[in-house]
């Protein structure tokens, strides 16, 4: 992983991303499983965005009265590919 962006107890505290204005204005692709990480929970659902050789997994919270963006991961595509492979597989 190159880096990762955000803090859970700042965005639990208050919602700077919610969802539906991500949604909205970036390019994104819907991922039915989010990759692993320390920072995971099951409370969450994360999409992927794509940036030259760089991957960016976005972790968004499931929240009562929004969803709420709580983590950004980057990944050289080499280093996802090779960690989590080139398909995403539910089973």
């Amino acid at each position: 992983m190159i880096g990762s962006l955000g803090s859970r107890v700042h965005a639990e505290e208050r919602c700077y991303v919610p969802y539906a204005e991500f949604e909205g204005v970036m390019p994104h692709i819907d991922l039915m499983v989010c990759p692993p990480s320390v920072m995971g929970s099951e409370a969450e659902f994360c999409r992927l965005g794509v940036a030259g050789e760089t991957i960016y997994v976005y972790r968004f919270a499931i929240g009562e009265t929004e969803d709420c963006l709580i983590a950004v991961e980057a990944y050289r595509a080499a280093d996802f590919f090779a960690q989590n492979g080139s398909r995403y597989h539910t089973e």
